[in-house]
């Protein structure tokens, strides 16, 4: 047997031959009366699912998608029992940042008792569910071409549920957190990218209000746009030093700014100037 992990068919039939040699034991318990069991109201709730509802587990969120990390187990797996603990502490590391549930694959009897106490020993708080299905097979060849049905198994999906990690037998703790980083880098980058903020485009209200503040400020100024002749140096020059006019060249493209924004601001300061110098004046201007 692979030391790695434990064979679902191994299972099957050490769980038979299990059932044979206790009948006589049982037969014997029969004329001895049972004593209940204590109730343990602090223990974790186990959720049981079928071939059906545990295709569920695995839908893609509709909003606030999280990479998703699955571990199939059971309490009498040796190697799960041993590789529990590492991911104890995977969970606590990146809860919050990714989904991680946990899916054992023991007899439902166990979902009030050794389940819910193993989690509790080993102080486990990722949601936890009991697979319990005549199909098998259907369920192993749904989750991964890669599992063939030993435990433990675990996955990593992307946001978009899709696989990016799986290992049958025991993880290494380095190599899935560095798979889980790398999900999370990518995750960080879409997200950077898709809330840049869009640019304000500019309105007409808003190059009338421009430019009665520059004239307030006792600025006057012209704004080029677009695709415009050039103008000698020394026609600049004389415009700032004589009359106090700026000219402002705002390229070939426009950002966040239409021509209609720049028609308003330079409407109201040829309003302004022509007041100041005469409506003969604007001839001077480089518009």
């Amino acid at each position: 047997m692979n030391t790695k992990y434990f064979s679902l068919k191994s299972f099957a039939l050490f769980a038979s031959l299990a059932v044979i040699f206790l009948s006589g034991a049982n037969i014997s318990a029969q004329t001895k009366s049972a004593e209940k069991p204590t109730t343990k109201t602090d223990l974790p709730k186990i959720t049981q699912v079928d071939e059906i509802t545990v295709k569920e587990l695995f839908a893609v969120p509709q909003e606030n998608a999280k990479p998703l990390l699955v571990n199939f187990w059971a309490t009498w797996c040796v190697p799960c029992r041993e590789e529990f603990p590492d991911l104890v502490k995977i969970d606590e590391e990146y809860r919050g940042k990714i989904d991680f549930i946990t899916i054992t694959l023991d007899d439902p009897a166990e979902i009030t008792r050794d389940v819910p106490e193993f989690l509790t020993e080993m102080k486990a708080k990722m949601p936890t569910y009991l697979l319990y299905t005549s199909k098998e097979s259907e369920v192993i060849g749904a989750i991964s071409k890669n599992w063939n049905g030993g435990l433990p198994f675990t996955v990593l999906y992307n946001e978009k549920r899709e696989i990016v990690f799986s290992e049958q037998g025991i993880i290494k703790p380095p190599v899935l957190k560095a798979k889980i980083d790398n999900i999370l880098a990518i995750k960080t980058s879409q997200i950077s990218i898709s809330e840049l903020p869009k640019p304000k485009i500019r309105s007409v209200e808003e190059g009338k209000e421009d430019a009665k503040n520059d004239i307030d400020k006792g600025i006057l100024k012209i704004k080029r746009y677009g695709l415009t002749m050039a103008i000698p140096e020394n026609s600049i020059d004389e415009l700032k030093e004589k009359y106090g006019i700026e000219i402002s060249e705002s390229g070939c493209v426009l950002i966040n700014t239409t021509a209609e924004y720049f028609i308003a601001y330079n409407e109201v300061m040829k309003t302004e100037i022509s007041r100041r110098f005469g409506i003969k004046f604007l001839e001077k201007l480089p518009l």
